[in-house]
C-alpha cells in the first residue's frame, strides 16, 4: 500500500539491485581517491535476483554482481530500509540490508555504508539529514577497499 494511504502501491517499477548497480557503473563519479561515493538508497520492500520479473520488469542483475559493481566502483550504499514490508505488509525485508544476503554480507555492510529504519523515519524518530550527515562522517574516517578491512587483510 501506499505511505499514509490505504491504496495499492501503483507507483513506478522498483528494482534496488538493478538501480544501485546503474548507480555505481553509470554514473559519473569523481576520483575514488578524493572523493566519498555514496549512494542513499530507501526502499520499504525486498528485492528480486535476475532474471526475475519485479514490477512488470525482468531484474538484469544479482546480488553478487550488485554487490561487486559497488565494490568495484569504491561506492558505498547507505540504506534506509524496512524491517517488515511486502505487499502485504507481513514479510521479513531485512535480507540484504539489515542482515546478510544468503552468504553474502549486506549491501551496506559489504560497502563500508550503513542502513537506517525507514519506519523509524516515518515516525519522526529519525532524522534523514543527521542519519546522512553522520553516514558521511564515518565513511571520511574509513577508507576503501572494505573488503580488505572487513576480512583484516588490510594493507
Amino acid at each position: 500500500r501506499q505511505v499514509l494511504s490505504e491504496a495499492t502501491n501503483v507507483d513506478w517499477p522498483e528494482n534496488t539491485l538493478d538501480a544501485l548497480h546503474a548507480a555505481a557503473t553509470q554514473f559519473a563519479w569523481r576520483p575514488a581517491a578524493d572523493t566519498v561515493r555514496l549512494v542513499i538508497h530507501a526502499t520499504d520492500d525486498d528485492f528480486r535476483e535476475a532474471p526475475t520479473p519485479q514490477s512488470g520488469v525482468r531484474v538484469q542483475h544479482s546480488y553478487a554482481q550488485t554487490l561487486s559493481a559497488l565494490r568495484d566502483h569504491e561506492v558505498r550504499v547507505a540504506s534506509f530500509a524496512a524491517r517488515i514490508g511486502g505487499e502485504c505488509e507481513c514479510l521479513d525485508v531485512e535480507p540484504g540490508f539489515f542482515k546478510r544476503f544468503r552468504d553474502q554480507p549486506s549491501l551496506p555492510d559489504g560497502t563500508g555504508g550503513a542502513v537506517f529504519d525507514i519506519d523509524e523515519v516515518a515516525g519522526g524518530r529519525l532524522s534523514i539529514a543527521a542519519a546522512v550527515d553522520a553516514t558521511v562522517r564515518d565513511s571520511l574516517c574509513t577508507r576503501y577497499p572494505v573488503l580488505e578491512l572487513l576480512t583484516g587483510n588490510a594493507k
